[in-house]
């Protein structure tokens, strides 16, 4: 049977042994924090990117649309009368 004081040792070890483990795994989260906050910002300077490339490319859209061809004339008029639809529900906005 072992004695009390190599029983108590033993679990002082451990016990050094999990809290050094335990350091361990904080400094593991705060370094997987870090970069989740990280990745959340890139994915919202992304997204940012994405509305502006689409927003540059309906605009690119309509004037390709405006000055196209007599082809183009159909599409042309959907456009602009979605445009104005767009105009008319803004001015409605403002004057609630």
């Amino acid at each position: 049977m072992e004695e009390p004081d190599d029983i108590l040792n033993s679990l002082k070890e451990r016990t050094k042994q999990i809290m050094a483990l335990c350091d361990g795994l904080k400094e593991d989260k705060e370094s997987l924090l870090t970069t989740n906050r990280e990745l959340i910002q890139k994915v919202a300077q992304h997204e940012k990117e994405i509305d502006n490339i689409k927003t540059k490319f309906s605009t690119l859209k309509i004037a390709k649309t405006v000055s196209g061809t007599d082809n183009d004339i159909h599409e042309t008029k959907f456009r602009v009368n979605k445009i104005v639809r767009e105009i008319d529900k803004c001015i409605a906005l403002l004057n609630k």
